[in-house]
């Protein structure tokens, strides 16, 4: 994984930050984030992002790393808002809303904290590009719950790196490519 940094006036929502101890992995997690000085996350309060990549950069060295940030992520989109004035919201929507989630969840600093970008390729399959502050197994684990979350129950679906680019977590690339794939 390469390094994680943040500026430091950037801070991160209570809601998102709380999924770094909320999670399938926070036996792991969790003690490190203590150990950064987060004794107790509260969902309404903002938080230090910089403390929070502190934090991943320390699990880097952890050989279960991306079951770990998998795990991080999973929790974070368990925890991603439906999009607002959509009834019954299709995965299309989640995903077209994600990078409204992600620049929403941050605040305090006036540059950019990169972005999300999807592309559609046909109706079931889209092209999601990561050039934002997160290591990519953190979101693979948001894009397998999405999935999880808006497809109809039963509907089979792959999440995948691009096979032909190189992730910004092996060798610094500008943007990591995540595909998003299902059967109707």
């Amino acid at each position: 994984m390469r390094k994680l940094f943040a500026p430091p006036e950037l801070e991160i929502s209570g809601i998102f930050a709380r999924a770094f101890v909320d999670n399938l992995q926070s036996i792991e997690t969790a003690p490190i984030l203590e150990k950064h000085g987060f004794m107790t996350l509260e969902s309404n309060e903002w938080y230090p992002t910089h403390k929070f990549m502190d934090a991943m950069n320390e699990l880097a060295g952890d050989t279960n790393l991306s079951s770990n940030m998998i795990a991080i992520g999973m929790e974070i989109g368990a925890r991603f808002p439906p999009p607002p004035g959509i009834e019954n919201p299709t995965m299309a929507d989640a995903l077209r809303f994600w990078n409204d989630v992600y620049q929403g969840a941050h605040r305090g600093y006036n540059g950019s904290i990169g972005d999300i970008t999807v592309e559609q390729v046909t109706p079931t399959h889209f092209r999601t590009l990561h050039d934002h502050l997160y290591p990519d197994d953190f979101v693979y684990g948001i894009a397998y719950t999405l999935a999880r979350q808006y497809l109809q129950p039963g509907t089979s679906f792959t999440v995948y790196y691009d096979p032909d680019l190189p992730r910004r977590d092996e060798d610094g690339s500008d943007v990591t490519v995540i595909h998003i794939t299902w059967e109707e």
